[in-house]
């Protein structure tokens, strides 16, 4: 599994920080090649850096309840993505 250069200082960071892979799967999605599933929520301030460096990783949140509710980013050149389960405000 290699994650596209421009996501991979978010799961460098997630990984370093105690998150883990769930699953990878390849081409689940119609507009994604590779999504990598995470355990727990992706940092949002770290990643939002990561967006503002690269206008090409865009956020994306699953409220539909038909599916898993995520939250992650997907690269718009790579067609990779990185998710997970969606971080609720307490």
């Amino acid at each position: 599994m290699k994650i596209c250069k421009h996501l991979e200082s978010i799961l460098n960071y997630e990984l370093r920080n105690g998150n883990s892979i769930r699953d990878i799967n390849n081409k689940i999605w119609s507009n994604a090649e590779l999504v990598i599933n995470l355990n727990n929520p992706i940092n949002k301030v770290h990643a939002s850096i990561e967006v503002q460096k690269n206008k090409n990783i865009q956020h994306f949140n699953i409220t539909d309840t038909h599916y898993e509710l995520q939250e992650g980013y997907f690269c718009r050149i790579c067609k990779h993505s990185i998710a997970g389960p969606k971080q609720y405000s307490t």
